[in-house]
């Protein structure tokens, strides 16, 4: 499907046609290019670029054909409309002049939107706005905004009528405060915290702060409900501290919440990545007991232990057994006779708060309970092996952006990000967004820590393209898909084509990035990289044709071959430059045999020696030298029609060629 189709070779000039068909989209974009004919009433297919890109019917509100190259009039009128010049212009008649006159007033209008928007992202011109509970400071868009301070509130609304929780007069003075950046930088510059924190609830000041991730909102709705129910819990009991276990345990319990069409809240969903590190805990005999957790202090609280808290709290709250006992537990701690309780006094904080030893509270849960913290984690334990069941791919695509929303100081959130990924994808998740995330770590080898890259293997082009190919196919109408891809035709390496990669920034910006002040930016910043990159390659050029044609090696190749069948011709006194025009053209396999002859001078005694690598003194399989591995890479990609790209090392064996090697005849070990 699409997928093929963007294998076709794209101009970097495209000639305007004198007007474009449109699609205009239910969310309101609008797409020009050339409408062609469908053959399936469930696809609108639109021309962009020299790409046939298939949008479902379902998302479009109208078509408008207005290229009239071969356009037949249906009646007189239409003729005499097209006698005088006139054009069609979403579906009307009129002259040139008009067309661009209107055309001129929307551009007019797009780039005031634009300017706006950048004007407001000035956090210096931030709007700040009074809702029922909060006072909301924000630099996002007005609809960002709205969505954000909507949920919250109703947040606040279904929590504290959901636990019965009333403030006392005076006792919190004021409106509560929520801070909502446009992006992340923003919030790490403004707010000063660590690289790492998607957000916090800071009770010291009674500020929620929080960022809007563009690439995924779902996400920062996930942080809004984690952080947002440490301020609701705060809300309980405003001089109390809880226990580390007990409130990040219940923040990421509600951090799964969703809510509907209709407004209802649904909570309690699993935590995938929370799963999976416990699972390779268990796997790597490194298990956390319940005890252990329930009484690790704030500062040695790591991501294992989260993991804990939240399926403990997750079993209790959703245990026909426990949850109403527990509910009351939570919210009456603070009350709880069996604690201790002592104010302590803490140099951020005015005045004293009340808190009890961790200890204390393992044991007022259970006397509450009736059971032993051992009892407790039997029962848990027993639950988990129950209620999570096997992950689907949806669950492992989770897992992974819950993996890097959780950065460790060893780097393992990234490998474990590659791990969940990979698990996705090989179970076919139909899921664009997860093979486009998934493409920009291939193409980095890991993440883009503030530029600062954290890579924990190497960056892998051709997996990186085949994955935002996939990406398109499933959702030909995301902007960031084709951003993504003219970013990997930029890379160094054999499939680089940097005029198919300004092709894919225009085509970014024209399914959606007219008015998105995020995507122009993120196209002018690849734009930038494109010239540099084309002089980088110039000069690597200039560099390997001055190395080829200093580069006298010998080499012979033995064609691999089934055993019992002829053997083919070898192949002599190659140049290397000629060896790799044939395994670019396909003819010399990474499963063929070669041996390099030419033997180099000793420059002191003058002896001929051969060289030090393998190749030099025996038959090694193409793969297997380095020197080949663009080459064959690129022969993978041309063989899959310039789409599915194997990576470099692949073998690339003809029809016919296959088999286990060692059923092949070797050829002889002695030099040619």
């Amino acid at each position: 499907m699409l997928c093929v189709l963007l294998s076709l070779c794209l101009s970097a000039a495209v000639t305007a046609l004198p007007c474009f068909d449109k699609v205009l989209l239910a969310d309101g974009r609008t797409i020009e290019g050339t409408l062609v004919p469908s053959t399936d009433a469930g696809y609108v297919r639109l021309k962009i670029r020299g790409i046939e890109i298939p949008i479902r019917s379902d998302l479009v509100t109208k078509t408008y054909v207005e290229n009239l190259e071969g356009y037949v009039p249906k009646n007189k009128q239409e003729e005499d409309y097209l006698k005088k010049g006139w054009v069609l212009f979403e579906n009307g008649w009129m002259s040139k002049d008009r067309r661009e006159g209107e055309l001129k007033k929307r551009a007019a209008a797009d780039k005031a939107v634009i300017d706006d928007a950048k004007r407001l992202q000035e956090w210096s011109n931030a709007v700040t706005e009074e809702t029922r509970h909060f006072v909301v400071k924000s630099n996002c868009t007005e609809a960002v905004r709205k969505e954000y301070t909507d949920r919250l509130e109703a947040y606040y609304t279904y929590f504290t009528d959901d636990w019965g929780i009333t403030l006392t007069p005076g006792e919190v003075k004021g409106k509560m405060k929520f801070f909502l950046y446009r992006d992340y930088d923003d919030f790490l510059r403004i707010t000063r915290v660590r690289y790492g924190v998607g957000g916090f609830f800071s009770f010291v000041d009674k500020e929620l702060q929080l960022y809007d991730d563009q690439l995924d909102p779902q996400l920062t709705r996930a942080t809004l409900f984690h952080e947002g129910n440490h301020l609701l819990t705060y809300l309980i009991d405003t001089k109390f501290h809880y226990p580390i276990w007990l409130n990040e345990g219940m923040a990421e319990y509600y951090g799964t919440t969703q809510i509907d069409e209709k407004g209802k809240f649904h909570i309690g969903g699993l935590q995938y990545e929370r799963i999976v590190s416990m699972r390779t805990d268990k796997a790597t005999g490194n298990v956390l007991g319940l005890r252990e957790v329930l009484t690790t202090e704030q500062p040695e609280f790591t991501a294992r232990h989260y993991a804990v808290a939240w399926s403990f709290v997750h079993f209790m709250m959703e245990s026909p057994k426990y949850g109403k006992q527990f509910r009351g537990f939570f919210a009456n701690l603070s009350k709880n006779q069996d604690l201790h309780i002592e104010n302590k006094v803490y140099g951020n904080v005015k005045g004293a708060l009340k808190e009890a030893s961790l200890d204390d509270v393992a044991l007022a849960v259970e006397k509450r309970f009736g059971k032993s913290i051992e009892q407790l984690e039997a029962e848990w334990l027993q639950f988990t092996e129950q209620a999570y069941g096997e992950l689907s791919p949806e669950a492992w695509y989770l897992a992974a952006r819950l993996a890097l929303s959780n950065p460790q100081e060893d780097g393992s959130h990234v490998k474990t990000a590659f791990d969940c990924y990979e698990k996705a994808v090989n179970g076919n998740i139909k899921n664009a967004d997860c093979y486009r995330a998934y493409a920009e770590m291939q193409r980095l080898g890991g993440i883009d820590e503030r530029k600062g890259t954290i890579q924990t293997q190497p960056p892998d082009q051709a997996r990186a393209w085949e994955l935002i190919q996939r990406a398109i196919d499933l959702d030909p109408i995301e902007p960031l898909s084709y951003t993504e891809a003219a970013a990997i035709l930029i890379m160094e390496g054999s499939l680089q084509d940097l005029d198919r990669a300004t092709s894919m920034l225009d085509i970014a910006m024209a399914v959606g990035g007219s008015r998105n002040s995020y995507i122009k930016a993120l196209r002018d910043e690849l734009l930038a990289a494109i010239e540099p990159a084309r002089e980088a390659s110039r000069s690597q050029a200039e560099i390997d044709a001055a190395a080829a044609a200093a580069d006298a090696r010998n080499w012979y190749v033995a064609f691999y071959f089934i055993s019992g069948s002829p053997e083919p011709p070898r192949l002599e006194n190659l140049k290397t430059t000629e060896l790799r025009e044939l395994i670019r053209s396909g003819k010399v396999h990474g499963i063929d045999h070669v041996f390099q002859s030419w033997k180099f001078e000793n420059p002191e005694t003058h002896e001929l020696l051969p060289g030090e690598n393998a190749w030099d003194k025996d038959w090694v399989d193409v793969k297997d030298i380095p020197l080949f591995a663009e080459d064959l890479a690129a022969a993978a990609a041309a063989a899959a029609g310039g789409t599915h790209a194997a990576p470099p090392g692949s073998n690339g064996a003809p029809d016919g060629g296959a088999g286990e090697p060692g059923g092949a005849e070797a050829p002889s070990k002695d030099a040619p």
